[in-house]
């Protein structure tokens, strides 16, 4: 890659434990595409990245659809991982313009909305509260910047790794998961009887 064009990175969604496995998805889409690149897991992470070199989007595209994924829950294409924060900054530290430079850098920045997510381990969830915070201020930055368009084919996301660390990138509305994290939410009827009672 370029010095002005960061190396691609892949971050893939997965169930706390099934690390391996995704890691197993990546590769055989990396092959698929002819690519290559290096796989970062961690068991119980809950997510994996790929650093991807002679990256080519049409052929990931086209892989995808010909090896879907078994183990991966959902995933992007972005840049990252980026400083939001110092841990030694005091009060509250600006996150959000650091994410949207980072989303303006990207080559397929525009997209119709941005999910911010975070790993679905119990770390993870302790990431909701300022990820639910950041979501909207985020979303009015983009769309000060003109970068979001409902009209358009991509999906923007940002993922906490931490509270100070997060990939940026984007994914399909029309091939990607429909639900954050990758993981869909039921909702109970009103009135459904609670399991807890059972």
């Amino acid at each position: 890659m370029s010095a002005n064009r960061p190396t691609p990175v892949v971050v893939a969604y997965c169930r706390a434990g099934f690390e391996p496995e995704a890691t197993a998805d990546l590769a055989r889409l990396m092959e698929a595409a002819g690519t290559v690149g290096r796989i970062d897991a961690n068991n119980g992470d809950g997510f994996v990245t790929a650093s991807l070199e002679a990256f080519d989007a049409k052929r990931w595209s086209s892989a995808f659809d010909r090896h879907p994924p078994v183990f991966v829950r959902g995933s992007f294409i972005g840049t990252g991982p980026h400083a939001l924060a110092s841990p030694a900054d005091a009060g509250r530290p600006d996150r959000v313009t650091p994410i949207v430079d980072a989303i303006a850098a990207l080559p397929q920045r525009a997209a119709a909305g941005v999910w911010v997510e975070f790993p679905d381990t119990n770390e993870g969830k302790a990431l909701s509260t300022l990820a639910r915070a950041l979501a909207p201020r985020v979303d009015e930055a983009l769309r000060e910047r003109g970068l979001v368009d409902a009209r358009h084919a991509l999906r923007q996301h940002v993922f906490l790794r931490d509270r100070n660390t997060a990939h940026v990138g984007t994914s399909s509305v029309t091939t990607g998961s429909p639900w954050p994290m990758g993981i869909p939410r039921l909702r109970m009827p009103h009135g459904a009887p609670s399991r807890s009672l059972r």
